[in-house]
């Protein structure tokens, strides 16, 4: 289940800053921690 949460989260995350890899980088990184620790 949080596997696949995980997923859908990427896969939105990667839509949405498509267009800037940079900021889609520095972005995913803040998101992803962030959602790390919410999941601990």
């Amino acid at each position: 289940m949080q596997k696949n949460s995980m997923h859908l989260f990427l896969k939105k995350q990667d839509s949405f800053f498509k267009n800037n890899e940079s900021q889609r980088n520095q972005q995913f990184c803040k998101n992803y921690s962030e959602v790390v620790l919410k999941n601990l």
